[in-house]
């Protein structure tokens, strides 16, 4: 905690207030981040449920891994043979 104070102490409240703003700012687009990601696998998920579709295939050129490795623990969750190409 000592090092902590010592380091917070060197910003002025201003400049704390725009810290703290910042990462309130970063916390809330992540949480948007996460609905959005769930919404689009819920709807994946749906249809390949409407469609008898029992495997899904995910680009492992996917450049955003979260998305990948979301999509990817769900499916193995709910039993979907997962392949990655």
């Amino acid at each position: 905690h000592k090092k902590l104070l010592e380091r917070l102490t060197k910003y002025n409240n201003i400049e704390l207030i725009k810290i703290i703003d910042l990462m309130r700012k970063q916390d809330i687009f992540a949480t948007i981040l996460e609905i959005i990601y769930s919404i689009i696998i819920v709807k994946v998920l749906m249809i390949a449920s409407d469609l008898g579709i029992n495997e899904i295939v995910l680009d492992e050129k996917i450049e955003n891994i979260r998305i990948r490795d979301r999509f990817s623990m769900e499916l193995k969750k709910l039993g979907y043979t997962i392949t990655i190409i």
